[in-house]
């Protein structure tokens, strides 16, 4: 499958648009996320760039206490797409080994690959990958029937975390664009019937979805990456814009406006995204932030090159990878070498916490000690973008 046929969304088309709840009579609230100060930007060049090293490398950081080592857990014939860790087991979307695409699984310390679960038909693609206590959520969308509006079906399945029988929860959607899971329910977005973006909710075990809002335009281009939830919000970026949505099926809310949204995660702090196409001036593509009420939106950093795609947070750190045109690594095609970057939630400069990568990472998890990353191998030519890997990077 094919770099764009991965990201087949419509792109986006308005900063400033209509965004209504459907579970609150119908009423409808403006997007205007105003004229924020934004910082300049900085560049992860500023400061804690490690040397260039082939995949799998160790690298002495400068802007880290020690070494740091990464650490392959898979490779093999598999496309690379949604990725989840409890740090215990990585889970991720893809195909392995015998060429059928689904859910696989490997422990954090490496070992066996285990398959979870696998797709219908041959004709479908897993991609977004959400994890609680018991089961692997996860969804699948099928490119070879495709809906008149651009879109492509898709399903939400659960299976089992050590395998058995998958069920699906919830089928027909239109081209799903990202899940994500808390105590009771899942959380996806998708495109309405009449063209619209739209967030929805279900219960774990499955049931009757519920629309939380809508907007006039379809979300952004990622397939796994662009929805994210805490104990009060759940947080979306259609219409050219980062919305929260409250749990409790309240109005939405249009905290800032973006370009091109690739991931978002969301912290304590705030919402932080990569975005391409930027409304304001921080390079071709960047990571931003703005606070969970809204305010003041911050450039973490900024690129004129290639874009960034995957997203991660933990406590005190944001996450991404980069597509470094200034790194080698052995064969790989020019501009294809990543790194992995990090910047403190509370402000500070980036760290380039590892360099030269022979692999475009497609997203982004973490742990209590490691930075996970599902990717293509750019510098295989056998199996072309079905050459990826799973890797872990410790320390974080």
């Amino acid at each position: 499958m094919t770099t764009q046929r991965r990201s087949s969304v419509l792109a986006l088309v308005a900063a400033n648009a209509l965004a209504s709840v459907a579970c609150n009579s119908g009423k409808t609230a403006a997007v205007d996320a105003g004229n924020p100060v934004v910082d300049a930007g900085r560049s992860p060049c500023d400061s804690g760039n490690g040397s260039p090293v082939d995949a799998g490398g160790t690298i002495a950081d400068a802007g880290s206490p020690g070494p740091v080592v990464v650490t392959t857990l898979a490779s093999g014939n598999f496309g690379p797409n949604g990725i989840a860790t409890d740090g215990k087991e990585v889970f991720w979307a893809g195909n392995y080994a015998s060429g059928s695409e689904g859910i696989w699984e490997v422990s954090v310390d490496g070992g066996a690959v285990t398959t979870v679960a696998a797709v219908a038909s041959s004709t479908q693609f897993a991609f977004s990958v959400a994890l609680d206590g018991t089961n692997v959520y996860w969804t699948s969308t099928d490119f070879s029937t495709p809906i008149p509006d651009g879109g492509a079906p898709s399903d939400i399945l659960s299976t089992p975390r050590a395998g058995g029988s998958t069920t699906v929860l919830l089928s027909g959607q239109d081209m799903i664009t990202g899940l994500a899971v808390d105590e009771t329910s899942l959380y996806w977005g998708s495109q309405g019937s009449d063209g619209e973006a739209v967030m929805m909710r279900m219960p774990l075990a499955g049931g009757a979805p519920e629309t939380l809002a809508t907007a006039s335009t379809v979300s952004s281009v990622c397939n796994w990456g662009c929805i994210a939830v805490d104990s009060t919000s759940v947080y979306w970026a259609p219409a050219g814009s980062i919305m929260r949505v409250p749990l409790s099926c309240g109005m939405p809310i249009s905290l800032a406006p973006t370009g091109t949204v690739n991931a978002l995660a969301v912290a304590a702090t705030g919402v932080y995204w990569e975005q391409t196409n930027s409304p304001i001036d921080a390079g071709t593509c960047s990571v931003q932030s703005v606070p969970l009420g809204g305010g003041h939106v911050t450039t973490i950093a900024s690129y004129d090159t290639f874009p960034i795609q995957p997203i991660a947070v933990d406590a005190t750190n944001v996450y991404w990878a980069y597509l470094d045109c200034n790194a080698t690594c052995g064969s790989a095609p020019a501009c294809t070498c990543a790194d992995i970057v990090s910047a403190p939630l509370a402000g500070g400069p980036p760290s380039t916490l590892v360099t030269g990568l022979a692999e475009r990472p497609f997203a982004l998890a973490v742990d209590a000690t490691s930075v996970y990353w599902v990717g293509q191998d750019t510098s295989s030519s056998s199996c072309g973008q079905q050459c990826a890997v799973v890797k872990k990077l410790t320390p974080k």
